[in-house]
């Protein structure tokens, strides 16, 4: 599959060597630092599919550096389709702690101590219903009200895939939570500010998704 070339024009050099604090950038802020033409510096002019799955799809794509005219390959990882999504749910129990899961990841070859997290796709049930669901059948939670906090990318570079955060308030434990193989989690800890406070200076919770969704839950209490 080809991509049409975006034709545009390099920004000036005085413009990309600009000493202004990223700090107060919006986008369109960025937009006008590097010139309205130069939006997309990288085009892509051939995807190939890596692999993929119901959820996620790895390309190794052939792209070109407008400014540079110079072509190579990028890895990004997008969803299987437009409607996929990712979701970190943040549990506030009745008693205001926070409660995060023990799951084994792959990838680290660890166990992991983060915020419950599923990736689902989009329907008529909602958002809502579906982290309400997984709540329920993955950790025995059952929540008082549903909100939504806000949204980010876990890692702009290679990951096209959007995460909302949804934060479930007024939590209790339905059922004890056991060691699930199926979805590889150990248990959960309550944990309030002192104690979360412990384990990031530890550096007990790494799960960049969780701090980012613990980033937005600071945010939204202090409103």
């Amino acid at each position: 599959m080809y991509a049409t070339l975006l034709h545009t024009r390099a920004p000036k050099r005085d413009k990309l060597m600009s000493t202004e604090s990223p700090g107060n950038w919006s986008q369109l802020d960025l937009h006008r630092l590097v010139g309205e033409a130069f939006r997309h510096p990288i085009v892509t002019e051939e995807t190939r599919i890596v692999c993929e799955n119901d959820v996620i799809r790895i390309e190794q794509n052939r792209v070109r550096n407008m400014a540079l005219e110079e072509a190579g390959d990028a890895i990004r990882a997008v969803g299987a389709s437009d409607s996929c999504y990712e979701a970190v749910v943040v549990p506030e129990l009745v008693d205001g702690r926070l409660l995060l899961v023990g799951r084994y990841r792959y990838a680290t070859d660890r166990w992991s101590v983060e915020f419950p997290r599923f990736a689902a796709q989009s329907s008529d049930e909602g958002w809502k219903h579906t982290a309400e669901v997984i709540l329920s059948r993955d950790y025995g939670l059952a929540s008082a009200k549903m909100s939504l906090l806000g949204a980010f990318h876990a890692d702009a570079a290679t990951l096209a895939v959007n995460t909302i955060v949804v934060l479930a308030a007024g939590c209790t434990q339905q059922k004890p939570l056991a060691f699930d193989p199926r979805v590889l989690v150990a248990g959960t800890v309550g944990a309030g500010p002192d104690e979360l406070s412990h384990m990031l200076r530890q550096g007990e919770i790494t799960c960049g998704v969780s701090l980012a969704a613990l980033a937005l839950y600071e945010v939204h209490k202090r409103r």
